[in-house]
C-alpha cells in the first residue's frame, strides 16, 4: 500500500472509530446492532469476481 492510500485508510478508520464511540455513548442499541465488516480475503474475492478494485477508503470502512 502506498503512503497516500495508507493515509486515506487511516483517516477513514479514525472517523469510523469516532462514529462507533459516539454510538456507544448515545445510541447503544444501534451500536450493538452493527455487524463486523468483511475481512480482506472476502474483499479480494469480490474484486476478482467483479473485475474492479474496491477503493481503499471503502475497504478500510
Amino acid at each position: 500500500m502506498d503512503v497516500e492510500s495508507a493515509v486515506a485508510a487511516r483517516v477513514v478508520e479514525d472517523a469510523w472509530r469516532r462514529v462507533l464511540d459516539w454510538l456507544g455513548l448515545h445510541a447503544p442499541g444501534s451500536h450493538a446492532a452493527l455487524l463486523d465488516g468483511a475481512d480482506p480475503e472476502r474483499i479480494d474475492a469480490l474484486e476478482a469476481e467483479l473485475g474492479v478494485r474496491v477503493p481503499v477508503e471503502l475497504r478500510a470502512l
